[in-house]
């Protein structure tokens, strides 16, 4: 069963979000709180823009900055073998293209795999990782940069 409804090899070239808009939608309350079921029945990433939307199965809708989700990549080569998953400063160092998603894949049923402009590809987010991640969006730069997550 396929989980996410607009799900293609490439992300979508239609730009349902700008990337310069400032008013972008705030996510729904309790977006933070992992479900245990819910998944992803649609994805919004337009080329050129630098914010991934994720509609989940809960009704919930999530935002995401794409530097937030490449500083909290959570593979080892970003955030090493053990410890918490940490903001990772290399990516306040990664030019524009680096930070474009270029595709989207679903692993089995339970993670995201995202290809950035530079081709790191070797991050795995889970759905309940992304729900945890979701919550970053309203908060300042200090704040999101102090968030730890568990692995």
């Amino acid at each position: 069963m396929t989980r996410v409804a607009r799900h293609t090899s490439k992300v979508s070239d239609h730009n349902e979000i700008s990337p310069n808009s400032t008013d972008s939608p705030a996510p729904q309350a309790n977006s933070t709180a992992p479900h245990a079921t819910a998944h992803p029945i649609e994805l919004r990433a337009p080329r050129g823009a630098r914010l991934l939307e994720i509609d989940w199965s809960d009704g919930v809708t999530t935002l995401y900055r794409h530097r937030v989700l490449r500083a909290f990549c959570p593979c080892a080569l970003c955030q090493g073998h053990d410890g918490p998953i940490e903001w990772s400063d290399g990516a306040d160092k990664l030019p524009d293209q680096a930070l474009e998603i270029e595709e989207l894949k679903e692993v089995g049923q339970y993670a995201l795999q995202l290809r950035w402009g530079d081709n790191h590809s070797t991050g795995i987010y889970s759905f309940r990782y992304l729900r945890e991640l979701g919550g970053l969006y309203p908060l300042d730069d200090a704040e999101v940069r102090a968030s730890t997550f568990g692995r």
